[in-house]
This record gives structure tokens, sequence and C-alpha cells, in this order.
């Protein structure tokens, strides 16, 4: 997995992320592991929600992550 860039994500209905990033680490040796994102899936509907489209938008853009899909379909 040297070299591989690892973007975790999950829904959830009360868990988080639980254990999954560590995991990953021990299961992916030598990937990167960015920080993931949980989104809580329960009656709101967080994920269709307004605040789960920008909390989304906003951790892609902590990562840096827009930008390179930006890049990408310049290209």
């Amino acid at each position: 997995m040297r070299g591989k860039i690892i973007v975790p994500f999950c829904t959830h209905e009360g868990s988080g992320m639980a254990k999954i990033e560590t995991e990953l680490a021990d299961l992916c040796v030598g990937a990167e592991i960015l920080k993931g994102l949980a989104l809580r899936s329960d009656n709101a509907g967080e994920i269709e929600s307004v605040r789960g489209r920008k909390a989304i938008v906003a951790w892609l853009e902590r990562l840096g992550l827009l930008r390179l899909a930006d890049k990408a379909s310049a290209a």
C-alpha cells in the first residue's frame, strides 16, 4: 500500500469512526491515512441535509482534496 492515500468515511448510528482509522493503518502498511469523516445516519438524515453537505465540503477542503479534484478535471 506504499504510496497510496486512503480517505475513510462512513455513516453510523452512534458509533462514529470507532477504531477504523487505527485498523486501516494496521492493515494498509505504508499508506497515508487521512482524517476520516463520520456522518450520523439517523432519522434526521444528516447526509442529505444542508448541514451534512456543508460538513462534507468542509472536510474535503481541509484535506485539500477539492483542489486536487479541480486540477484533475481541468487536465
